[in-house]
């Protein structure tokens, strides 16, 4: 379903984003990165632009997830409610 594919490609993005802020973090946990100023202020926006998206993919999975399961629960009820008719 579309929903599940966005699940996946959110998934994705996150996990891909992931490995650059854990990068950065190591960066400026070392006291020589603050040695360049200008290298400083670049790679602090980097961080913030990246923990910024994945903050807003981690908000549109968490209501995708809700809305598939919603979708699920939809449809075994209506799974329930069919008439049951016998093919033999």
């Amino acid at each position: 379903s579309p929903v599940n594919r966005r699940i996946a490609e959110i998934e994705q993005e996150v996990a891909a984003s992931t490995e650059p802020i854990k990068e950065i973090e190591a960066m400026i946990a070392d006291p020589a990165h603050y040695q360049d100023s200008q290298n400083v202020v670049a790679i602090n926006r980097e961080y913030t632009a990246l923990r910024e998206r994945v903050a807003r993919l981690t908000s549109e999975w968490d209501g995708l997830t809700a809305e598939a399961e919603r979708i699920k629960l939809e449809y075994r009820r209506a799974q329930e409610n069919l008439p049951y008719k016998s093919y033999s």
